[in-house]
């Protein structure tokens, strides 16, 4: 199914229109995924204008053939500067304010002082999948998983971090992938403490951890997977150990997940069992974070987090425990939210495995 067919399309600007709730207030949507979501266009140029009364999308004359084909239910207006134009046009409207700089901001208010900026509206509504989005997150973090196994398979022992990479990223392109969705991270050795890690020319060695984080991208959306993995030996006792501690955090936190939650209490299903077992001050980052036509998306899930999570999320699960010096594990899984838990999206083994 396509995430950007017009009847789904039409449904995401019906919802944004209802959360203005004045009927006579205009959203300029200048976030070029936020365009994606609420049209199917893609162009890097383009302002869309919604309002109670319908939709038009300002774009270049680059993109005016681009805009007909791929957002048929929108009216089009071509402008040299589709924020300029746009704002001309609905000099009362409000503006993303994520969405535009500073210096852009200034120049339109002098011109226009009761354009007004918005708060992200879009995003508010992105974060529940529709049934398009599930199946485009599913076949992205199914093509991920598979990649991975082949990668595993060809063998990594001897081969460079920056080998692997661009071996596994060449395999996210394929079939219907678009390629890696993020910049992937295989992290080997004392590497693995670093939690992002741009892969170098260390060759991966016997008894190194080795941490992969990476995507595929499939229709616009984002898988999002890490495993960590032991290279042609046995683990050493604290390498088991420390596995074994984020295994048992992530799979808690899945446990957990709940419509309705808050999001700070799922970061403290798996938090709390690091910080008992003394690694507390090793996992510095959040639990996780919304996934879909970004890689990072709302909620972001931490100690301090406020929201809920709501059913239909995408969101992420992804503790570690990062030792410097030593190593790191992280365990991380894509997974939709139901009435009655979370679905991880990718079918890979979490437990420690020795690769060759």
């Amino acid at each position: 199914m396509d995430p950007f067919a017009p009847h789904l399309t039409a449904v995401r600007r019906a919802r944004v229109a209802a959360l203005l709730g004045d009927t006579a207030a205009t959203l300029l949507v200048a976030d070029r995924v936020n365009i994606r979501y609420l049209t199917g266009f893609d162009g890097t140029s383009g302002v869309l204008a919604l309002g109670t009364g319908g939709a038009t999308l300002f774009t270049d004359s680059r993109y005016i053939e681009q805009a007909a084909y791929q957002a048929p239910g929108v009216a089009l207006m071509q402008a040299r500067d589709p924020l300029r134009q746009a704002v001309a046009e609905h000099p009362h409207a409000r503006v993303e304010g994520h969405a535009v700089s500073a210096d852009q901001w200034m120049r339109l208010l002098g011109e226009h002082p009761d354009v007004r900026l918005a708060k992200d509206y879009v995003g508010q509504i992105r974060t529940g999948k529709d049934s398009a989005e599930v199946q485009a997150l599913e076949r992205a973090c199914t093509l991920s998983a598979q990649a991975l196994q082949e990668v595993l398979a060809d063998g990594v022992l001897g081969r460079t971090e920056r080998e692997v990479a661009r071996r596994l990223e060449w395999l996210l392109g394929q079939d219907d992938g678009e390629g890696p969705g993020f910049p992937s991270i295989v992290a080997s050795g004392v590497h693995s403490s670093r939690p992002h890690h741009a892969p170098t020319d260390r060759r991966i060695e016997p008894g190194d951890l080795l941490t992969i984080d990476y995507g595929a991208r499939v229709r616009g959306y984002h898988a999002d997977i890490t495993r960590t993995y032991i290279v042609g030996s046995d683990p050493l006792p604290w390498q088991r150990d420390l596995h074994g501690l984020v295994e048992r955090a992530q799979a808690a936190a899945m446990a957990a997940v709940l419509p309705g939650m808050a999001v700070a209490r799922l970061d403290a299903a798996a938090r709390s069992i690091i910080a008992d077992a003394g690694y507390g001050e090793y996992f510095g980052h959040g639990l996780g974070h919304g996934v879909g036509l970004d890689i990072h998306e709302r909620p972001l899930i931490g100690s301090t987090s406020t929201g809920t999570i709501d059913e239909a999320m995408a969101i992420t699960i992804e503790p570690g425990v990062y030792l410097p010096g030593r190593g790191g594990v992280r365990i991380e899984d894509t997974v939709i939210v139901g009435p009655d838990g979370c679905r991880p999206l990718a079918d890979l083994p979490r437990e420690i495995l020795v690769v060759q």
